[in-house]
C-alpha cells in the first residue's frame, strides 16, 4: 500500500511527507489562539485519506495540546502552505550558509590587513 501511495507523489512531495512523518519539521513561533480561530472559521469540508501513523501522530499531538485533531491538521497544512512551517534541513542549511559567510568575511579582512 505504501508503494502505491508513493507512486502518486512527486519526489519533492515524498521527501516532504517522509520528513514530516519523521518529525523533521520545526514549528515557527506563533501565538495565535487556534481554538478561537477554528470556532470563527467557515471551512470547506473534505474527505482525506491519511496513513494510520500520520493520523495517530496528529491525534496524540492534538490531545497533548487540548485541541481537536482536525484543527491541528488544518493549522499544520495552513502553516506549510504559507511557508511558516519549514523542514529542519532548510533551517540547518541556512545556518551553515551564515557560518560560511562569516568565515569568508574573516578571510577577506585578514587579506586586507
Amino acid at each position: 500500500m505504501e508503494r502505491e501511495m508513493n507512486k502518486k507523489l512527486s519526489k519533492k512531495e515524498k521527501t516532504i511527507a517522509d520528513n514530516f512523518a519523521a518529525g523533521d519539521f520545526k514549528k515557527a513561533s506563533d501565538h495565535r489562539d487556534f481554538k478561537e480561530i477554528a470556532k470563527k472559521t467557515k471551512a470547506a469540508r473534505i474527505n482525506l485519506r491519511l496513513e494510520q501513523e500520520v493520523l495517530n501522530y496528529f491525534q496524540k499531538e492534538a490531545d497533548r495540546q487540548g485541541i481537536p485533531y482536525q484543527t491541528l491538521i488544518n493549522s499544520t497544512l495552513y502553516k506549510v502552505a504559507k511557508g511558516e512551517l519549514v523542514d529542519n534541513e532548510i533551517v540547518n542549511f541556512g545556518k551553515e550558509l551564515k557560518e560560511i559567510k562569516k568565515e569568508i568575511l574573516k578571510i577577506n579582512r585578514k587579506k586586507r590587513a
